[in-house]
């Protein structure tokens, strides 16, 4: 906090991972052979934000800065066959193939939000919504001019913790 209307703030945010599942199976007679693709896709960010309080009595704010965004994906493919070898056992041949890359981003972000009053002088509770313009720009897997837009519409509700005490200032005394 620089003084009670205008604060700094760095924030990380960590996003649920997202993950599917696809595959094919085909049976002909003794034979069985199944082929898939597994994906995750694990989205981080650091945001830089101004913070400005227009009435610290009220607890509004509204925020802007810099959202700095990572994807990682893992792809994993996989085939397999299982068939009746020729004494009449069951045999099987699989192989998969697991790959990884990342890929950064990078935009603005502009939002408010409400903090509740509290008893410490060094968190506060807060609800906020804010919008990040973040969108990836590079190769991904080898794919050239790779865009995708992993900012958007974030609802946030937690705990910030100040350095200093929240609205320290000087009070003059007569």
């Amino acid at each position: 906090t620089l003084n009670p209307v205008f604060t700094l703030q760095v924030g990380y945010g960590l996003n649920i991972s997202k993950s599917s599942q696809q595959s094919v199976k085909q049976t002909d007679g003794l034979t069985s052979y199944e082929q898939g693709l597994s994906i995750e896709w694990t989205q981080r960010n650091i945001e830089f934000l101004a913070v400005i309080h227009p009435d610290p009595d009220l607890g509004y704010y509204f925020h802007g800065g810099l959202d700095l965004v990572r994807v990682e994906t893992r792809v994993t493919l996989y085939e397999g066959v299982e068939y009746q070898d020729y004494w009449g056992d069951l045999a099987s041949e699989i192989s998969a193939q697991q790959e990884a890359d990342t890929v950064d981003g990078i935009g603005f972000i502009i939002g408010g939000g409400f903090e509740f009053p509290s008893e410490s002088e060094k968190t506060v509770v807060f609800v906020a919504a804010q919008y990040s313009t973040a969108k990836t720009d590079g190769a991904f897997f080898g794919t050239e001019d790779f865009k995708v837009k992993v900012g958007g519409i974030s609802l946030m509700a937690g705990v910030k913790w100040y350095l200093f005490n929240k609205g320290d200032e000087e009070v003059a005394t007569p």
